[in-house]
């Protein structure tokens, strides 16, 4: 995998060779906004014809979970059993695809997947008989709420497929690797896109033609 950086980067130089060189279609910031849009788009693709979503996770280090007692509402819902639980705030998922949106939430090395309840479940979890011990969280949204956890378990790791890759607390453009599993189907829609904004076409055109046609003779000289 590439970096969005790296990706921007291509693209940049891909659209300049045709001539592109207005400063209002190839601002970094915006050209990112069209890479991460055109992974969603490609992301649906690959949900539509069902194909393995391997390449759209990424790993999410030191999700912050904090501690909590007592009754504490989140939303619409009061919690009111006096168990320790603990709560994390996560990075926007992407919501089409159920529970496929978190492929691990744990400690760090993987050594411990929790397991994820609906809120039914996870309300009764006190009463079964072999697993209410057992770690394990729900989700509110993109609000998680687990409980059971070892003490002092304050840091977790999330592999997830976010909506915006960007989002996750350790995010680097220069650095973190982009989940996409086709970074070539995410240029070409970028691209597109940037070409067929008002007056981006003719030039292309213009330099297309331009590449297509043989150097003309200067001044003074005679074809051959």
């Amino acid at each position: 995998m590439s970096t969005i950086y790296a990706i921007r980067s291509e693209i940049i130089e891909d659209l300049e060779k045709y001539g592109v060189t207005q400063s209002s279609v190839l601002d970094p910031e915006l050209i990112d906004d069209k890479i991460v849009s055109a992974r969603l788009a490609d992301f649906d693709k690959f949900v539509t014809k069902l194909l393995p979503l391997e390449g759209f996770y990424q790993t999410v280090n030191n999700i912050t979970l904090t501690c909590h007692k007592d009754t504490r509402k989140v939303g619409n819902i009061t919690f009111t059993d006096k168990t320790t639980y603990y709560q994390a705030d996560l990075p926007v998922l992407v919501a089409n695809i159920g529970w496929k949106n978190i492929k691990y939430f744990g400690v760090h090395g993987y050594d411990k997947n929790l397991s994820r309840l609906d809120l039914a479940d996870f309300a009764t979890r006190k009463g079964a008989r072999y697993t209410s011990q057992d770690p394990a969280y729900t989700l509110f949204g993109n609000t998680l709420i687990a409980k059971n956890l070892a003490e002092g378990f304050t840091f977790a790791l999330l592999v997830a497929i976010l909506s915006d890759p960007r989002t996750a607390p350790d995010w680097d453009n220069e650095t973190s690797e982009f989940p996409t599993p086709s970074e070539m189907a995410v240029k070409i829609m970028v691209k597109n896109s940037i070409i067929q904004t008002p007056g981006v076409p003719d030039l292309v055109n213009d330099s297309q033609r331009a590449l297509s046609q043989p150097d003309k003779p200067q001044k003074g000289q005679t074809e051959e």
